[in-house]
């Protein structure tokens, strides 16, 4: 059977889009839990699935090249002199960022991206590794990707 060009939609079908954007918005002042992933419990945008806002871990609906990236903005009036955070997939970090307390600065963000293979129902997020985050009303702290 022939294909032709009069009709690309049979030969390059539609490719559905897969993408969220999440905030913290809703988490209120202080984050400091570690080792497990953060928390991002609104949704701005998202489609094809994938996204759990409630636990902030992201199960791909399918394989392909995917950008995630994440920013944080971290908690100035810690005791900590360091905040850090890691990008993981199935448990091992794909990127990590790291802020060091500097006196005379009253904001301080954290950010960290990348582009990487991701198979159907790989799971990533972001985890904070020391220090703690700061929660405020506006959306300065974000979790997203696309494919």
């Amino acid at each position: 059977m022939e294909q032709t060009l009069s009709d690309p939609e049979k030969l390059f079908p539609p490719k559905t889009p897969v993408y969220f954007t999440a905030t913290s918005r809703g988490i209120d002042g202080v984050y400091s839990t570690q080792a497990s992933p953060h928390p991002f419990p609104t949704t701005v945008d998202e489609s094809g699935g994938g996204f759990d806002n409630s636990t902030g871990k992201y199960t791909a609906p399918k394989s392909g090249i995917y950008f995630f990236a994440f920013s944080l903005e971290r908690d100035d009036n810690s005791s900590r002199k360091s905040t850090s955070a890691a990008l993981l997939k199935n448990e091992v970090v794909i990127c990590h960022a790291f802020d060091e307390i500097d006196t005379g600065s009253l904001e301080h963000m954290l950010g960290c991206s990348a582009t990487i293979s991701v198979k159907k129902d790989d799971i990533l997020y972001m985890k904070l590794i020391q220090g703690q985050t700061w929660q405020s009303v506006d959306e300065a702290s974000t979790l997203m990707a696309f494919y």
